[in-house]
This record gives structure tokens, sequence and C-alpha cells, in this order.
């Protein structure tokens, strides 16, 4: 009867949640930038110091262009003259919820714009789909008890990977419009 008990509470916590986490505990246990109580990345670089605003915008055209399959589905914004790139993205997020392996595709928001010497990027708007679970906010995600973790750390770490794609992307067209 003693290990009946024991299973049975053992058992127990695996399947309830100890206590509720909001969305504040995920963004800060991932160290997601927040920014009026959204995950918002914002990374400036000013590592083109000698290139132009349209240098580094051209490379930026480049990078979108090699990035995403379609760039022309993908861009909102395409504006030379204040060297404004704006765009919706989506990315696959794969993760494991107890012995299944699952998919979310993660749509974003991206904003990129160019100074001469340097550019920003900027990640927003981050939300995710799912075949069974439909389409969900990042709030959202919070909420959903052992899944919500597992896509919000995922989407962490696609988030870095988008931005340094972006960045490496940059600085190699960067490169190679200065080596003709």
């Amino acid at each position: 009867m003693k290990h009946l008990l024991f299973v049975v509470l053992v058992l127990s916590t695996f399947i309830a949640d100890g206590q509720e986490k909001d969305l504040n505990y995920y963004l800060t246990e991932y160290k997601y930038p927040v920014k009026h109580g959204a995950a918002f990345f914002d990374i400036v670089d000013s590592s083109m110091q000698g290139k132009s605003k349209q240098q580094i915008y051209q490379a930026i055209q480049a990078t979108v262009a090699d990035l995403f399959k379609n760039s022309k589905n993908v861009v909102r914004i395409d504006d030379v003259q204040e060297a404004h790139l704006m765009g919706k993205g989506v990315s696959k997020i794969n993760y494991k919820y107890m012995t299944t392996s699952l998919q979310a595709l993660m749509h974003f928001t991206f904003d990129i714009r160019a100074k001469d010497g340097k550019y920003r990027i900027q990640l927003s708007d981050i939300s995710f789909q799912e075949e069974y679970r439909g389409e969900y906010d990042m709030a959202q995600a919070a909420e959903k008890k052992g899944i919500g973790p597992k896509v919000l750390l995922e989407a962490r770490k696609e988030c870095d990977q988008i931005i340094e794609m972006i960045q490496s992307g940059i600085a190699k067209n960067i490169k190679n419009s200065s080596d003709f």
C-alpha cells in the first residue's frame, strides 16, 4: 500500500503544475527582451564604419532575398530612400513534449533600417501556429501547461538564430559588394 501511495504521489507531481507561471516569468526565464509587455528583439550593429546607408541597404536587400524563398511575398515595406525594409517571416520550431516530437510555425515581423555605418534589426509580433492547437501568441503559449514553456524556449533560440543569419548575411553581402 505504501508503494502504491508513493507511486501515485510521484506521478501526480508530473501531471500537476506546482505553481502558475505567467508570460513575464517565461520572458524573464528565457531572457526575452521586452518592450511594452511583448517580446521585442532590437539589435544595432555599428560594425559597418565607412559604409554608406545605401551600401548597407543593398546588402540588407540581398540578405532578405537569400534568407526567404520568395522575398517579394515576405517584404511589406521596401523604402530605398529611407533604407527601410520591413516584412513578415515564418520559421519552423521543433520541440519535444514528453516522448512526442512536435512542430510549430513561428510567425514574426522583421524591421531592418540602415544608416551610414550601422543598421538595426528588430523582430516583433511573435506568434505561433500548430496543426492541433491552432494559432496563439506568446501570452497564450505561456498559459499552455507543459507545452508552452517548450515552445517559448525554442522560439527564443530561433529568434537568436534568425538575427545571427541576418547579421552574417549582411556582413557577407557587404564584403561581396566591396570585392568588385
